[in-house]
């Protein structure tokens, strides 16, 4: 569901639930908020990025489980929504995704690119 590997002071988050589009359920919320609190408590890690398996980097709540009754757990207690949302953080997170894009790159045949961006600097996931 989660995987977590760190290459010297890049730690690499990568979100593996491919077969519900990478929707945050309680047990992907869980780790992860145990993944940002590795990077936080290791001093060699300098920048954490997020990614994914799969067509979607992620769907946002999981409402099958939100539908079972477990709509409570997707909130963790130091990060809220899927361990993250209101985390305290002194560490910058980067998202990078796969997408399609539209127009003129398109037009040229370039069918799909790779963007990295910066989570804190678009204010979804504030740092401090």
């Amino acid at each position: 569901m989660l995987r977590f590997e760190q290459d010297g002071a890049v730690a690499v988050v990568t979100l593996d639930r491919p077969e519900a589009r990478n929707a945050i359920d309680g047990p992907m919320a869980q780790a992860i908020e145990d993944a940002i609190t590795r990077i936080e408590g290791d001093a060699a890690v300098m920048v954490g990025i997020v990614t994914h398996t799969g067509n979607v980097f992620c769907s946002g709540a999981d409402l099958k489980a939100v539908r079972r009754g477990e709509g409570g757990i997707i909130r963790t207690p130091k990060g809220g929504f899927a361990g993250i949302e209101k985390r305290v953080r002194s560490k910058p997170l980067i998202g990078e995704y796969e997408f399609t894009p539209l127009g003129l790159a398109r037009r040229k045949g370039q069918n799909s690119r790779t963007a990295v961006a910066s989570l804190l600097a678009m204010n979804l996931l504030p740092c401090c």
